[in-house]
């Protein structure tokens, strides 16, 4: 398994947050970078749910077996998210 796939931007990222909150911690940061923080974590996590896969539609099968049977070439092309 390759060390960057399609969750290296998540665990970075979380990883990241951890980081800059043990240093707001040890500084004993005031409230607003506490805030800018959450913003940051919220926009990430934003931004992972735009762009995570997602499955394909589920009537694909039944068209798919119809149109292989109507006598006309068909080019069959599989994606997969992982």
């Amino acid at each position: 398994m390759s060390i960057i796939n399609q969750y290296s931007f998540l665990w970075l990222a979380i990883g990241g947050a951890g980081v800059v909150a043990l240093v707001l911690t040890l500084r004993r940061a005031p409230a607003r970078q506490w805030l800018a923080l959450a913003g940051v974590v919220l926009g990430l996590a934003a931004a992972y749910a735009a762009v995570r896969p997602t499955p394909g539609a589920s009537n694909a099968e039944a068209e798919l077996q119809a149109s292989i049977g109507s006598g006309t070439p068909v080019l069959i092309e599989l994606q997969s998210p992982y």
